[in-house]
């Protein structure tokens, strides 16, 4: 009975990680893995920043088409956190698959900001994180412009992985000079 009551529980363990592996979607970017996966996203020209629009779709453009996120992006509500209403979310795979990826970008209005994106960006600028809903987002980065928001979190960051070291460094350098 006990070795029926293991095996069970081994398959539900195994499965649950095969989903959890699953969740994290998206096509892994050559550019990203450091191998060559064919996706659509190793197809794409890279883009200089004076390419692109000032705005959230360009900073999208140009993240996506300079290897620093890939796959799909998936629409994300802003007004949690003070930006204009819509972000947008990347979830990808990288260092061959060994890690899963997570950027969100937003976008603010400097002009206009009201208590929320105030509250956000300031803890931002302080510590790198802020609160939303009881929880600590960590892996917050400011444009140098203060326009944008960027979140970026990496499952392997913790284990000292230094090729993803390196990408999350680059990403989040273009990033904060992006329209500067």
């Amino acid at each position: 009975m006990n070795k029926r009551i293991a095996a069970v529980l081994l398959s539900a363990v195994v499965c649950m990680g095969s989903l959890t592996a699953c969740g994290m979607g998206g096509e892994v970017s050559s550019a990203v893995s450091g191998t060559e996966s064919g996706s659509a996203s190793s197809a794409l020209t890279p883009k200089a920043e004076s390419e692109v629009a000032d705005s959230l779709d360009g900073l999208a453009e140009f993240m996506l088409t300079n290897g620093y996120v890939s796959g799909e992006k998936a629409e994300m509500k802003g007004d949690f956190i003070g930006a204009k209403e819509t972000g947008y979310k990347y979830l990808f795979s990288a260092a061959g698959g060994t890690s899963n990826v997570r950027v969100e970008l937003y976008e603010y209005d400097p002009e206009n900001l009201n208590d929320t994106a105030k509250a956000v960006l300031e803890s931002v600028k302080a510590n790198g994180s802020f609160d939303l809903i009881g929880q600590t987002v960590t892996g917050a980065y400011i444009s140098n412009s203060g326009k944008y928001l960027m979140i970026y979190v990496d499952t392997s960051l913790n284990d000292g992985a230094a090729e993803n070291i390196e990408l999350r460094d680059k990403a989040v350098k273009a990033f904060q000079e992006f329209k500067a």
